[in-house]
Parts: C-alpha cells; sequence; structure tokens
C-alpha cells in the first residue's frame, strides 16, 4: 500500500494506515516528539543516527507492519501507533533489555503463536490542546490501541512485546490495559522504560470492554 488509507473520521481527526510513501515522514514525526518530550523531562541529547535507525527499521518492517496516524485537516500528524508481527529481526525488546524471547515463551502456560510488537507511540499534544481542546491525549491514544490490539486479538495465542515508558505504562493502567512487567527497568530512547508483556487474551478482554469507543 503507497497511500495512505483513511480508516475513519473522530472528532474532527482523521485516521489512516499509513502508505509506504510516507513511512519516512511517520518515523520522522515520532522521532522528534520523542526528542522534544525526553529532552524536556530528562535532558535526553540523541545522537544523529538515532533518527536514521528509527526510519530504516520502519522501513524494513513495513510488510509486516500496521502504521496509523491521525492527521488534521492539514496532513499534520496528531498521533500515531505501530504494530507488527515479529520475523527474523531482533526485537529491541531482546538485544535492549535482554530478553530471551525463547525462554519467555516457554515459560508460558500455552503454545505460543506469533509474536507482535506494539510501538512507535507518540502524541502532538501541543496541537491537540490548540485545535482540538475537548480531545485528551488519553483519548487519542485508546483510539489508536483499540485499532492496533484487534491485529493481535485474532488469535488466542498470539503474544505482544512493547518497550514501555514509565508514564505510557501508567496511561495505559488507567485505560484498564494492564501489561505485566518483564524485565528490569532501563533507559531507552530518551526515557526510563520497561519490557513489557500482553497475551491476546488480556487484549480480547480489554477490546470486549472497549468496543462501543471503536468501529
Amino acid at each position: 500500500m503507497k497511500k495512505d488509507r483513511l480508516v475513519e473520521v473522530y472528532k474532527g481527526m482523521y485516521l489512516y494506515k499509513i502508505g509506504s510513501e510516507n513511512i519516512e515522514s511517520f518515523s520522522n514525526f515520532v522521532y522528534k516528539k520523542y526528542a522534544y518530550h525526553y529532552h524536556k523531562k530528562y535532558n535526553w541529547n540523541p545522537e544523529e543516527s538515532v533518527q536514521k535507525e528509527m526510519n530504516k527499521a520502519d522501513a524494513n518492517q513495513y510488510e509486516n507492519s500496521v502504521y496509523y496516524g491521525f492527521r488534521d485537516a492539514e496532513g499534520n500528524f496528531l498521533g500515531t501507533m505501530k504494530v507488527g508481527k515479529k520475523g527474523n529481526e531482533e526485537l529491541s525488546i531482546e538485544k535492549d533489555f535482554n530478553i530471551q524471547l525463547d525462554e519467555l515463551i516457554t515459560k508460558l502456560d500455552f503454545s505460543v503463536g506469533n509474536v507482535w510488537h506494539l510501538g512507535r507511540l507518540a502524541i502532538a499534544s501541543e496541537i491537540l490542546k490548540r485545535d482540538f481542546p475537548l480531545v485528551s491525549s488519553k483519548e487519542v491514544i485508546q483510539n489508536l490501541l483499540l485499532h492496533s490490539l484487534n491485529h493481535i486479538a485474532k488469535n488466542d495465542n498470539d503474544i505482544m512485546l512493547a518497550e514501555s515508558d514509565v508514564l505510557i505504562h501508567k496511561i495505559f493502567d488507567e485505560l484498564g490495559l494492564h501489561m505485566e512487567i518483564i524485565g528490569e527497568k532501563r533507559y531507552f530512547l530518551g526515557s526510563p522504560t520497561y519490557p513489557v508483556m500482553l497475551t491476546a487474551k488480556t487484549i480480547q478482554n480489554w477490546l470486549a470492554n472497549h468496543m462501543a469507543f471503536s468501529n
């Protein structure tokens, strides 16, 4: 899919599945939001290579991933999220948090199907406050989750892994989505971050309780 595809219009915001020709602008938006917020909060000054690595990863993983982005009428990104099925590549949660995926799967009490990764959550909170004062960042996150997690919920035996900033972990908790912490907290992309997991069944239960907000 080269072009963005409109998924829904939500309170004046346009949710798209991002096409391959716009994946670089998606990645750049996420990088800029991380750099801005985490410099402000944690004095993070990323090296130039970080942005290049994010661009490369998103381009390489495009075929096995779905990229969601809310835009305003002018096309500016308001919020983003990515969900991808793991292939042969090593996930950040493996190489940066030393999570041994085979060991993790062995310890679970069911036969794991697909392993998914959730990431690239970024919110343009300043634009939301200015142009969409009745829409909270948490509301945008919930909507992105409803669409992204649907991909994982289709198979009872699938699992989702992620690297969750401590604030995002708290927000997910407040939304009723309780991610299991599976390793030590480390600084990752500028912020203190947990390696976390969700099972498809946990996701299914959460979606069932929130379907009134989704299509």
